[in-house]
C-alpha cells in the first residue's frame, strides 16, 4: 500500500522521504560489499529483496535504523537461503559396508552369494560390490554362504569396523571352475555324460537307459563325442555342449570304440571289432566324418589294430598293431592309408599320444611290469617314467614338458603323479590313501581335474599343477569319473577388481574392473574431486577430506 493512501505527508523535506532517501543511500553504499557476498552466494529471488526492504523502512519509520553491517548480515543470509538461527544438520549416526566376492578361475556361481550383516542377510553377485546401508556403529562378523559345488573359499568370515559417516570394505575370494564334462555312474548299467558349464549351470548331455562313455571333444570345443550300447551295440554320437542336436555318427552291428576327433574337425578315428565278448582277435581302423556322412576303412579288416590318436598336426595317426610279424607294434600311417611303419616294438605297447610338440611319444608299456614310457617319434630312447612303479591313465601338459599320470603302489593305494619328460621330478600330487585318477590338463596348463575318492563319495576335483589349491568340483552320491576339459575353456584368471563409488548419501556407483591373470592396475585415477582407498582388490571411493 503507498503512503498516499494511508495520509502520509509526501513533502520534499517531509520525514518519510527523508527516510526514503537514507535507505537508498546506504544501499547505494553497500553495493561493494553485497556484489562481493553475491559473487560468493547465490542472488536472493525478487521475493527475498521486497521483504528486506520492507523490513528496512519498517525499522526506519519506528526509529530503529538497521547499521549496514545488519544489512549485509541480512543479505548474506538470505543469498545463501538460510534462515537466521536455524540448527546445524545432525551428525550421521550409522555408516556403510561394501562388499565384494573377487571370483577367481573359469567359472562362476549362477545364484550368486550371500553374506550375515548384523542380523540381515547380504545377496551378492560375483564381482560386484554390494553397499549396505544404515549399519550402526561397531564391530561385526560377516560369514559367506551359498556357494556352488563348483566353487570353494579358503576363508569364509570376514570382520568390519564400521564408523558413523564412513564406509566400511569387506572382500571375500572364491575360486569356481567350469567348462569340464564328466560321467557320472547313475547305476551300475547306466552311465550319463554330464557337462559343467564355465556359466555354473549342468547340463545333462546323455539320458535314458545304457552306458554312455565320453571320449573326446571338437576342437572348437561346441560339441561332445561318445560311445554307447543304447542300441545293444556301440555306436558313435555326438552332443551339442548344451545338450541338443544329438546325432549319431555310425550304425554298424559292430563294436565301435576309441574314437578321436581330428585336430581340424572334419574326421573321427576310431577302432571296429566285430566281437562284443570272446576273444579280441580282430580290429581295423574306421573314419567317419564328423557330421557322419562318409566313413572308411583306413588300412584293411586282416588285422588287429586299435587305439587310434591324432598327431597334432593332423597329418598321421599313431596306433596300436600286430603288424611286422609281432603283436605289440605301435604303428603309423598318414590319413590316406599310406606311409604305414613301424614306430617302436614294446611288449603291451599301446594307448599312445604325441606330445604337443611332435617330437616325442608316451605310451603304456608291459614290458617290465606295466608303466608309462615316453620314447622319439621314430622309438627312439624309449625308458619308463616310472621305473619300480605301476603306472597308467597319463596326459600331456599343453607345453609339452610334463605329464600327470595315476600310479598304484602295489598295497591299495592310488595317487596322481606329476613328471618331466625326461623322467626326472616325479612328484605325487594328491594323498595315496585316497583313490584318484584321470588326471587331465586345463586348455591353459594352469589347473587340473580328476577324480577322487573321500569321505565315501567319488567326486571330480581340480587342484593346482603343484598340488596346491585342491577342491571339488561337483557334489552328489552318484560317482563321478573321466573328466575333459572344454578345449576353448577360458584361462583361470585370477580374479577381478570391483570398484565402489560409495558416498554417505548412499548415491553408490559401482564398477567392476576385469583384471589379467596374476595381475593388478599399473596406475589408476579416480574421478575429480573424490578419493579412493583400497582393501584388498575392492577399491572403495569417496569424498575427499578427513
Amino acid at each position: 500500500m503507498s503512503p498516499a493512501k494511508v495520509g502520509l505527508p509526501l513533502g520534499r523535506d517531509s520525514t518519510v522521504t527523508r527516510q526514503a532517501r537514507f535507505v537508498r543511500h546506504s544501499l547505494r553504499s553497500m553495493r561493494p560489499e553485497i556484489h562481493g557476498v553475491r559473487s560468493k552466494r547465490r542472488a536472493p529471488s525478487v521475493t527475498q529483496r521486497r521483504e528486506l526492504r520492507r523490513q528496512v523502512l519498517s525499522r526506519r519509520r519506528s526509529g530503529r535504523a538497521w547499521s549496514t553491517s545488519t544489512a549485509l548480515l541480512a543479505l548474506s543470509a538470505i543469498g545463501c537461503g538460510e534462515t537466521p538461527g536455524a540448527p546445524a544438520p545432525a551428525a550421521p549416526r550409522t555408516g556403510f559396508v561394501t562388499v565384494v566376492v573377487n571370483v577367481n578361475g573359469n567359472g562362476t556361481d549362477p545364484d550368486g552369494f550371500s553374506a550375515s550383516l548384523g542380523g540381515r542377510s547380504v545377496t551378492l553377485q560375483p564381482n560386484t560390490p554390494t553397499t549396505v546401508a544404515s549399519v550402526p556403529p561397531g564391530s561385526y562378523a560377516l560369514r559367506l554362504s551359498g556357494l556352488a559345488p563348483q566353487c570353494a573359499t579358503n576363508a569364509d568370515t570376514a570382520s568390519a569396523a564400521v564408523v558413523a559417516g564412513d564406509t566400511a570394505a569387506v572382500r571375500f575370494v572364491v575360486t569356481c571352475y567350469g567348462a569340464v564334462a564328466f560321467e557320472e555312474a547313475v547305476t551300475p548299467d547306466n552311465f550319463q555324460a554330464v557337462y559343467l558349464g564355465e556359466d555354473g549351470r549342468i547340463v545333462q548331455l546323455t539320458t535314458g537307459a545304457g552306458r554312455n562313455y565320453l571320449q573326446d571333444w571338437s576342437p572348437d570345443g561346441a560339441r561332445v563325442l561318445f560311445e554307447t550300447d543304447r542300441n545293444g551295440n556301440l555306436d558313435l554320437y555326438t552332443v551339442r555342449a548344451d545338450g541338443s542336436d544329438l546325432r549319431r555318427l555310425t550304425t554298424h552291428p559292430y563294436q565301435d570304440e576309441q574314437p578321436h576327433w581330428s585336430p581340424d574337425g572334419r574326421w573321427i578315428v576310431f577302432h571296429r571289432t566285430p566281437y562284443q565278448s570272446g576273444p579280441f582277435e580282430h580290429a581295423w581302423l574306421n573314419l567317419v566324418s564328423a557330421d557322419g556322412t562318409a566313413e572308411k576303412v583306413l588300412l584293411d579288416t586282416l588285422h588287429r589294430d586299435f587305439d587310434p590318436t591324432w598327431a597334432p598336426d593332423g597329418s598321421q595317426i599313431i596306433f596300436s598293431c600286430d603288424r611286422f610279424g609281432r603283436i605289440w607294434d605301435l604303428c603309423s600311417v598318414k590319413l590316406d592309408g599310406t606311409g604305414l611303419r613301424s614306430v617302436l616294438y614294446s611288449d603291451g605297447a599301446q594307448h599312445a599320444e604325441w606330445s604337443p610338440d611332435s617330437a616325442r611319444v608316451a605310451f603304456q608299456s608291459f614290458a617290465g611290469g606295466q608303466a608309462i614310457w615316453i620314447a622319439g617319434v621314430d622309438g627312439s630312447n624309449a625308458a619308463s617314467l616310472t621305473p619300480g612303479l605301476v603306472s597308467f591313465d597319463f596326459a600331456w601338459s599343453p607345453d609339452g614338458a610334463r605329464l600327470v599320470l595315476a600310479t598304484y603302489d602295489g598295497a591299495g593305494g592310488y595317487s596322481i603323479q606329476r613328471v618331466n619328460r625326461d623322467g626326472t621330478g616325479l612328484t605325487a600330487l594328491t594323498p595315496i590313501p585316497d583313490a584318484a585318477g584321470d588326471g587331465r590338463w586345463s586348455p591353459d596348463g594352469t589347473r587340473i581335474a580328476f577324480y577322487s575318492q573321500r569321505g565315501g563319495e567319488q567326486q571330480i576335483w581340480v587342484m593346482n599343477p603343484d598340488g596346491s589349491g585342491m577342491h571339488p568340483i561337483t557334489s552328489g552320491p552318484e560317482p563321478k569319473f573321466h573328466p575333459r576339459w572344454n578345449p576353448r575353456a577360458r584361462p583361470g584368471a585370477n580374479g577381478a577388481a570391483a570398484v565402489a563409488d560409495a558416498s554417505p548419501a548412499g548415491d553408490d556407483r559401482l564398477a567392476p574392473l576385469a583384471l589379467p591373470a596374476a595381475r593388478e592396475p599399473r596406475a589408476w585415477r579416480p574421478p575429480h574431486g573424490r578419493c579412493a582407498r583400497a582393501a584388498g582388490l575392492a577399491i572403495i571411493v569417496m569424498p575427499c577430506g578427513p
